[in-house]
């Protein structure tokens, strides 16, 4: 599906030629300029460049393609003579009567160059690269060639040692990887139908070094991205969801910022406890949670300060199964834990005579500690009670059972409502 995004605004008026001071017209979108007659001599001579609104490093003697408006093929330039505020020397040959040039840098991350319009590829497979290597075209001017970013970034900042491999995946109808093309005149980015959601990026030396890594993408608009961490035995972790909508246009980088380190992880839910209408449950704490978000059957319930470590879920019903899940929020992204079933427990009446029941109960574990009248200790764990009403507020009879006794107990009482069970 083709869509088109703004760019950058144009960036080039004029142009001149490099071998006399004979001034030329700006060039019409996607027209290549128009060359003296003659026969074309190559000659040997330098550009001054300049990184325009990027961020990104020159590498030395990393190749460039010019194209001097003349020649069919281009020639091959190499980067020297780096300085520290963004400007470079490249060194090369080209034919002396040409009226524009154009430069494609670094020359491998460009699929083609045709009359001014460029093609790019954003692989699926990527290597890890810790630089910017600020892919971009430019066109001369005065024997300057100035830059403009021609792809857009996310960055990863591992700070784990065990990491093989990490992928991105966007939303449905959303792409990261694909070809597009674009001209070094027009604001417009045209992106081709073979495109796909997921890019993936490993060390072909082993596992991912730490550090932050630049990972090129698609420009466009995204709602969501996913990361899935790939560890070296195999375990493989997807709970890094950023959801906060992310527009790129060509030289935009997005961070992502800490994502692998222990901080950030999603949290792991452990159930402290579950009774008849309660279940407690609870989670390491995380020095990076700005809060977090508790679900009772995908339904949020609560939302808590990050000091918050653990939850009781009440007014359960009896005998029935939930799915908790919790969500931590960060700084710029949340992460959804593993989902955690568990049921409640239950009391059942088991016979309803005319002077007595029987009832049943499930196990909730062992919750208050007592002494007995001969200074033995006993673990209570529940409380029953029978009641003549059904809101339970008229005791006929109330037993609390210790851990001698089996979970099967004959009450006798006057009454077969039975109603209230506590922990």
């Amino acid at each position: 599906m083709d869509f088109i995004n703004k760019l950058l605004t144009l960036f080039c008026t004029s142009a001149a030629i490099l071998s006399c001071v004979k001034e030329v017209d700006a060039p019409q979108a996607g027209a290549r300029p128009q060359t003296q007659d003659g026969t074309p001599e190559l000659c040997d001579t330098e550009f001054a460049g300049i990184i325009d609104k990027l961020n990104g490093e020159w590498i030395h003697d990393a190749s460039v393609l010019v194209y001097d408006g003349v020649s069919e093929n281009p020639v091959s330039y190499k980067v020297s003579e780096i300085s520290d505020d963004g400007y470079c020397i490249l060194t090369g040959q080209v034919y002396n009567t040409s009226e524009m040039y154009f430069a494609l840098y670094p020359a491998e991350g460009f699929a083609d160059f045709d009359n001014g319009t460029v093609t790019v590829s954003v692989p699926v497979q990527q290597e890890p690269h810790q630089e910017n290597i600020c892919l971009a075209a430019a066109v001369s001017s005065d024997n300057t060639l100035t830059f403009s970013p021609m792809a857009s970034y996310v960055t990863l900042k591992v700070i784990s040692d065990n990491i093989r491999s990490v992928s991105i995946t966007a939303a449905e109808g959303e792409f990261l990887a694909g070809t597009y093309t674009t001209t070094v005149y027009e604001p417009y980015v045209v992106i081709s139908d073979d495109v796909t959601r997921e890019i993936t990026f490993s060390s072909a030396e082993g596992n991912i070094a730490r550090g932050e890594y630049y990972v090129q993408v698609l420009p466009g608009d995204y709602t969501s991205l996913n990361v899935k961490v790939t560890y070296d035995d195999g375990t493989i972790y997807s709970g890094n969801t950023i959801k906060t909508p992310i527009h790129l246009e060509l030289g935009d980088v997005f961070r992502f910022g800490k994502l692998f380190d222990e901080y950030l992880n999603a949290p792991v839910i452990n159930m402290e406890q579950v009774a008849f209408n309660s279940a407690k449950v609870s989670w390491p704490s995380s020095a990076a949670a700005k809060g977090y978000n508790v679900y009772l059957n995908g339904r949020k319930v609560a939302e808590l300060d990050g000091n918050a470590s653990s939850y009781v879920f009440n007014d359960l019903e009896m005998s029935a199964t939930y799915t908790a899940s919790l969500e931590i929020v960060g700084e710029s992204m949340t992460e959804m834990s593993s989902e955690k079933t568990f049921k409640t427990s239950g009391i059942r009446m088991l016979d309803n005579g005319r002077h007595h029941v029987v009832i049943e109960w499930d196990e909730v574990g062992k919750v208050y500690n007592g002494t007995t009248g001969s200074g033995s200790e006993f673990d209570r764990g529940y409380y029953i009670g029978v009641y003549k009403d059904a809101a339970c507020t008229q005791p006929v009879y109330e037993f609390i059972p210790y851990d001698a006794m089996t979970s099967r107990y004959y009450g006798f009482a006057t009454s077969s409502l039975i109603g209230k069970v506590g922990g």
